[in-house]
């Protein structure tokens, strides 16, 4: 139904979840990786990048 595979869905949808945490919530870059689900900070920014075309990092440091 949405031509992604089941492990692509689950990360799109932990990466918009994260979106919306970095938004609105004073937690970590960290902190909101490991609370979404994935395992290290560094792939969670790769995929983040990957997903929005913007590091997270950065996305909260513009938000503030």
């Amino acid at each position: 139904l949405t031509g992604l595979t089941p492990v692509e869905l689950l990360r799109k949808m932990r990466l918009q979840q994260a979106y919306a945490l970095l938004l609105n919530s004073d937690k970590s870059v960290s902190e909101i990786c490991y609370e979404v689900g994935f395992g290290t900070p560094s792939y969670f920014a790769s995929c983040f990048k990957k997903e929005f075309d913007i590091y997270p990092a950065d996305l909260k440091k513009n938000n503030n």
